[in-house]
């Protein structure tokens, strides 16, 4: 005839790089007064297992079948929020501040925003045509000029200040126009 006990479980798990130690015990109480632990004969049994995790979100089966029990149990690893990889170790948080501009996918990788490139996101895509060489930005979709250059796409260069009918080809130059001289090509060789 089998008798019916209370039972309690002590249950240990110890996690270290990618294995995970389980100790199960059950312990008869019988009733609610009983420490079952303190005595080691109120043990009904015990198994040790060791586990290779793998990380995701499926679920694992693992089974124990003893002299006089059987234990089933299922369990996953998963990583705590914006953690990645095999060991969790790889960090991704989505931001869109002076520090980068991206979200991440399910693997943790940086994935820029509209408008944004480089390892963190951080370097604006300037305005379709702006000069490399002659122009940049501080946003998205910008063309700021450098200092002695002008235009849409920062390609013209600034002739020198008062140049009248003068061209560049370099900032601060001023070559004349047909028909005309000086400094400041502002004196008419037609004349």
């Amino acid at each position: 005839m089998a008798r019916l006990l209370s039972a309690c479980f002590l249950i240990l798990i110890s996690v270290q790089l990618g294995t995970v130690l389980v100790i199960i015990e059950a312990w008869n109480a019988e009733s609610s007064n009983d420490q079952p632990t303190e005595n080691l004969s109120n043990m009904i049994g015990h198994f040790a297992t060791k586990i290779n995790l793998t990380i995701g979100q499926k679920w694992s089966l693992g089974e124990h079948i003893g002299e006089k029990s059987e234990l089933r149990f299922s369990y996953r690893a998963v990583c705590d929020e914006f953690y990645y990889g095999d060991d969790c170790a790889d960090f991704c948080r989505s931001r869109d501040d002076p520090f980068g501009h991206f979200t991440c996918d399910d693997a943790g990788n940086r994935i820029c925003l509209h408008g944004w490139k480089g390892q963190y996101c951080g370097e604006p895509i300037c305005f379709s045509g702006c000069s490399e060489e002659h122009g940049y930005c501080v946003a998205p979709s910008q063309c700021n000029c450098r200092y002695g250059w002008q235009g849409p796409r920062c390609e013209e260069c600034l002739p020198y200040p008062g140049c009248k009918h003068g061209t560049c080809k370099h900032p601060w130059e001023c070559r004349c126009e047909k028909g005309w001289g000086g400094l400041l090509c502002d004196k008419d060789l037609s004349v």
